[in-house]
């Protein structure tokens, strides 16, 4: 999906544009795959009803496959989830809440 709208049919012009670089103090809460843009031109409306909305649907669609993945996998036993129902030592909870702290400042 990503190298899909990282560049365009022709590969003259992405089909978003490169929203710089994200900033350092973000980086960690975001993937390399991540979709990053600013929008900023005249057709920005649009391009958010068409391409962004589409990529938007994509994204959501990868994610709900892989979420059913991984219900299977819990439902097999094969993934040990001990450790995020515990509030101890919950690197994903720990992750949330810097994240929320950063958006925060």
């Amino acid at each position: 999906i990503h190298s899909k709208y990282k560049k365009s049919s022709s590969d003259s012009t992405p089909l978003l544009p490169w929203g710089g670089d994200i900033p350092p103090q973000a980086t960690r809460f975001f993937s390399p795959y991540a979709l990053w843009t600013r929008l900023s031109d005249e057709n920005a409306m649009d391009t958010v009803d068409t391409v962004v909305w589409q990529a938007f649907q994509e994204y959501t669609d990868l994610y709900l496959e892989l979420m059913g993945a991984v219900q299977d996998d819990v439902d097999a036993g094969k993934l040990g989830l001990g450790a995020l129902t515990d509030d101890t030592d919950n690197l994903v909870l720990d992750g949330q809440i810097e994240y929320l702290e950063y958006r925060r400042t």
